[in-house]
C-alpha cells in the first residue's frame, strides 16, 4: 500500500507568505523612481527567482512510501531507495538521513521532515523499520573502549575513567562559558588574563585526557568535548577588545599568525574526533576559533597591557551613519587627528552614537601599543 506525504497546510501558508513578500519587494524595487542600475535589477530579480522556487518546491516536494521502497522528491532532487538496500537511518535535528548498504549509492536525505503532514508518523515508521546507525556506532565504540587496556586494567576502571573525564569536560564547558560571559562586562586586567587562559586550559585538557576531543556527538560517540568552554572565551575576547581600534596592524600580523598557527595545530593534532559526522566540519570549527583567539589574544596583549603614555587628541565628527544587516553597526566619521591624516569611519557603541551629533568634538585616546602597534579609543568630549 502506497502512502504519500505532502507539505502540511501550515507550512504551505508559511512559505507562501514568504514567497509573496519576496515577490512584493521585487515589484517595489522594479518600480523605484531611480535609474535602473545593476544592483537595482539584480536584487529584485533574485527575489523573484527565490519566490518562484519556493512555490515550485511547495508543489513538487513529497515523500512516498510503498511496499518496497521510499521516494523523496524535492526542488532539485529525486531520490529512491529500495528497503532491501537500506542500511539504517540517522536523525540530525530536522533532517533524516537514510544510508544505503552499498557505499556507491547516495544517501537519501529528508530535509526539514517536520514540514510534512503527519511528520511524526514518518519518524516513527522509520524508527520501527530500520536500524538506528547512531546507536549502533555508539555501542560499537563503547565495546571497543571497554576492551582497550590502555584506559585501565578492568572494565570497571575504564568506565570510571570515562565517567570522570566527562565530568571534567562538563565542568570546564560550564565554568569557562559562564566566566567568559561574566567577564565580558568587566574592565579589570584580570578579566583579560582569565579570558586568555581559558582556551589554553582547554588545550591542556586535550593533551591530558585521550577521551576528550574538540567536538563530539553523544548520540554516536563516547568522547567528551571542550568546544563550548573553548569557543565562548575566544568569541568574548574578540568582542571585549573591539573597542581598541588598531591604527596600524603591520607590527602584529606576524604575532597573530603565530598564535593562530599554534592554536590551530594543537587542536588538529589532538582534537579530531573520527566518531562524529564530518572531520572537515571539525577542522572548519577549529579554524574559526583559532582565528578568533589569534586576533583577540594579540589585540589584548597589545592594548589591554599597554603601559605607554596616553595622548588625547580632539577629532571633529563630520558625518555619521548606521549599517543594518544581521547586526546593526554604528559609525562616526571623524576628521583628521594626531597621526591619523585622513577622514575615517569609526565603529562606536549605540549609546555614543545617539549622544553624538555631526559637528561635535570627541576625544581620541591614543597609545603606542605593547607590541608597538598604535591603537586608540574614542570617548565623548
Amino acid at each position: 500500500m502506497e502512502q504519500e506525504y505532502r507539505i502540511s497546510t501550515f507550512y504551505k501558508f508559511f512559505y507562501g507568505i514568504i514567497a509573496l513578500i519576496l515577490f512584493g519587494v521585487a515589484i517595489l524595487f522594479f518600480n523605484l523612481p531611480k535609474p535602473k542600475t545593476l544592483i537595482l535589477l539584480v536584487v529584485p530579480l533574485s527575489f523573484l527567482i527565490i519566490s518562484a522556487l519556493i512555490i515550485i518546491n511547495l508543489i513538487k516536494r513529497k515523500l512516498v512510501i510503498d511496499e518496497k521502497s521510499i521516494l523523496c522528491v524535492s526542488l532539485f532532487s529525486k531520490r529512491k531507495l529500495n528497503f532491501s538496500s537500506i542500511k539504517g537511518y540517522r536523525f540530525n535535528g530536522k533532517i533524516i538521513k537514510i544510508e544505503p548498504i552499498s557505499e556507491t549509492d547516495s544517501i537519501l536525505s529528508i530535509g526539514n521532515y517536520t514540514d510534512f503532514e503527519n511528520s511524526d508518523d514518518i519518524s516513527e515508521w522509520i524508527k520501527k523499520n530500520f536500524k538506528d546507525l547512531d546507536a549502533l556506532d555508539l555501542e560499537t565504540e563503547n565495546q571497543k573502549f571497554l576492551k582497550d587496556s590502555t584506559f585501565g586494567s578492568s572494565e570497571s576502571e575504564r568506565l570510571e575513567k570515562l565517567k570522570k573525564t566527562k565530568e571534567i569536560s562538563i565542568a570546564y564547558n560550564f565554568i569557562s562559558g559562564f566566566l567568559a560571559f561574566i567577564l565580558l562586562f568587566m574592565d579589570y586586567n584580570i578579566s583579560y588574563i582569565i579570558l586568555l587562559l581559558l582556551p589554553i586550559i582547554g588545550i591542556i585538557l586535550l593533551f591530558s585526557f585521550d577521551l576528550i576531543k574538540f567536538l563530539s556527538n553523544p548520540k554516536r560517540s563516547i568522547y567528551a568535548y571542550i568546544f563550548i568552554g573553548f569557543a565562548v572565551p575566544c568569541f568574548t575576547l574578540l568582542v571585549k577588545t573591539s573597542e581598541f581600534k588598531i591604527l596600524n596592524f603591520n607590527n602584529i600580523w606576524l604575532s597573530i599568525g603565530i598564535v593562530f598557527s599554534i592554536m590551530f595545530g594543537l587542536l588538529c593534532f589532538k582534537g579530531i574526533n573520527k566518531s562524529v559526522e564530518s572531520v572537515i566540519g571539525q577542522i572548519i570549527g577549529m579554524l574559526i576559533v583559532s582565528v578568533l583567539y589569534g586576533f583577540g589574544s594579540v589585540r589584548t596583549i597589545n592594548c589591554a597591557f599597554d603601559k605607554s603614555r596616553e595622548i588625547t587628541y580632539n577629532a571633529n565628527v563630520i558625518d555619521q551613519h548606521i549599517s543594518s544587516g544581521r547586526h546593526t553597526t554604528y559609525y562616526l566619521k571623524l576628521g583628521t587627528w594626531g597621526p591619523q591624516n585622513k577622514n575615517e569611519d569609526e565603529e562606536v557603541s549605540e549609546k555614543m552614537y545617539n549622544k553624538t551629533k555631526i559637528g561635535d568634538t570627541v576625544n581620541v585616546k591614543y597609545k603606542e601599543g605593547f607590541l608597538k602597534s598604535p591603537w586608540f579609543v574614542i570617548t565623548s568630549k
